[in-house]
């Protein structure tokens, strides 16, 4: 089983066993901070958590229902990583294009041993450098790749959350439809009613009462 926060697309390291739904909604909510009652929960076939949905098996995706309002009541900035990136390298190039020229310009001067010295110490400074750039791409490639899966799986989770919404939305037109097909036929119903008013008074018009039933009815 997999769960993962929804608006942010991190993975949420939950317990192997889980003993009900009750249960592992307490324990989602100690580790995102999403109360119970805020919670929704949707597996990766679009259905909402039930209590009769085996989640060993799911991907599941926690979403905050306080953030899906038009006004929600949590600060947005909440969801915001800040970023620990490597400090910036200051690679002058020009800086060591100078030592190189100084070091040329004194080689008449050096011995061999000295000369020897002078370009293994240029090229311990490059290869430091150099290393702190290897080192620099290394983190950030890994950052850069973490941020993709994250955004992966938020993608993931708005095509879950939209799969979610077109099965209420269908069911919500099949009621519909089922209701407007029920209140065409009483419509109809009750207009050959209404139609025939006119003829149904005019026949008890014409139908005599006994003259006993209007004289208990008091009628003259």
């Amino acid at each position: 089983m997999e769960v993962f926060r929804a608006e942010t697309g991190k993975r949420l390291k939950v317990s192997k066993r889980l003993e009900s739904l009750g249960a592992f909604k307490t324990e989602l909510e100690q580790l995102s901070g999403v109360s119970i009652s805020s919670q929704i929960l949707i597996t990766s076939a679009g259905i909402q958590l039930r209590d009769d949905i085996d989640i060993k098996n799911e991907r599941i995706f926690l979403f905050n229902r306080e953030l899906l309002d038009s006004k929600p009541a949590i600060n947005l900035e909440s969801l915001n990583e800040r970023l620990n990136l490597e400090p910036s390298i200051i690679a002058s190039i020009t800086t060591l294009a100078t030592e190189r020229a100084q070091y040329s310009s004194t080689l008449n001067n050096l011995n061999i041993s000295d000369e020897c010295g002078t370009y293994a110490n240029l090229f311990q400074k490059n290869h430091s450098q150099g290393q702190s750039f290897i080192k620099a791409a290394a983190i950030h490639t890994e950052l850069c790749e973490r941020l993709y899966q994250e955004q992966r799986v938020q993608l993931i989770a708005l095509d879950v959350a939209l799969s979610n919404l077109d099965s209420h939305c269908r069911s919500v037109v099949e009621v519909h439809e089922i209701f407007n097909t029920l209140s065409e036929k009483e419509i109809s119903k009750q207009d050959m009613l209404i139609k025939s008013l006119p003829i149904d008074i005019e026949i008890l018009r014409n139908i005599s009462v006994h003259p006993e039933l209007l004289k208990s009815a008091g009628i003259s």
